[in-house]
């Protein structure tokens, strides 16, 4: 794991400078064209990916319950950890939030959407039976 860690921290710092630039790109056409370079340079990075890494290393040290969610002002991560394991739960924690790698952000992104989704159409729902009680 920890060679994969070294081939992909590159990549991950090469995708975060050509953010920067992209970023300040006005030009639609060049815009579409340099998120084409860094989309190559995640596809590359993605090979050294992990899937589940973070959940992996969480059952290794007995955790349940791992979730996220987030609302208006905050995003909250849940976990039950063992009470024994609190140093090692805080190494990965400390890890995670001093030196951050963004990876598999696609399919995250996805269920983030899938989320929001439900949600949207639970509003509607809730809409829709109060104005229909309105209606004689």
């Amino acid at each position: 794991m920890e060679l994969l860690i070294c081939q992909r921290k590159p990549l991950l710092n090469e995708i975060d400078s050509l953010f920067e630039v992209y970023r300040s790109l006005t030009d639609s056409s060049q815009r579409v064209a340099f998120y084409h370079i860094i989309d190559s340079v995640s596809g590359e990075a993605s090979k050294y990916a992990i899937a589940n890494e973070y959940d992996k290393l969480l059952a290794a040290i007995g955790a349940k319950g791992t979730n996220a969610f987030t609302s208006v002002e905050e995003t909250v991560y849940v976990n039950d950890i063992p009470s024994n394991e609190m140093e090692p739960w805080l190494a990965i924690e400390s890890e995670r939030f001093t030196d951050p790698e963004f990876r598999l952000f696609h399919t995250e992104l996805e269920a983030v959407y899938e989320e929001k989704n439900m949600s949207l159409d639970a509003t509607m729902i809730r809409y829709l039976k109060h104005f229909c009680r309105l209606i004689p």
